[in-house]
């Protein structure tokens, strides 16, 4: 079995730890799953001001030694996490699959660096009963099926 280290949500910090020395382009960790609700919160009294996590089930895996998380909620660098926040917040789908790199890169701002999720795949709008749907349906008796026949005879009583 892999090891694993679960923790209650992945972030930068809880994957890699300390923000890294950024000189050139570097991908820190890839990040996937399937986010199936938000979680808000208003300034709280550490300082954050409004924040927006992913809720459902997500995993990383550090590049720089191959370690793996596990967590219930996650947050992705901006704007990707507010994009996939509000397809899930406007009621627009159940869930939405993706997979990131998260890399740093070098910039202008304050303090030398940003992050960003790069797609690996993009992110998909997903029904969690599609395929179940897709397969109770191909199966189930269809009304040209039923017509004329007694309802014992199809399994319906």
């Amino acid at each position: 079995m892999r090891n694993v280290n679960i923790v209650r949500k992945l972030t930068r910090k809880s994957v890699i730890g300390p923000p890294p020395k950024v000189e050139a382009e570097t991908t820190l960790y890839t990040i996937y799953g399937m986010a199936n609700g938000t979680r808000h919160s208003v300034e709280d009294n550490r300082g954050f001001g409004e924040w927006c996590a992913l809720m459902g089930s997500f995993e990383a895996k550090r590049t720089s030694d191959g370690q793996m998380f596990a967590a219930p909620q996650c947050f992705l660098p901006e704007p990707m996490n507010q994009m996939i926040a509000n397809q899930l917040d406007n009621g627009e789908v159940e869930s939405v699959q993706f997979a990131f790199d998260i890399v740093a890169m070098p910039s202008d701002s304050p303090v030398g660096y940003e992050y960003q999720a790069k797609p690996i795949i993009p992110p998909t709008l997903s029904d969690p009963l599609q395929d179940l749907r897709a397969k109770a349906l191909l199966s189930a008796p269809q009304p040209a099926d039923i017509q004329g026949a007694n309802v014992g005879d199809v399994g319906l009583a």
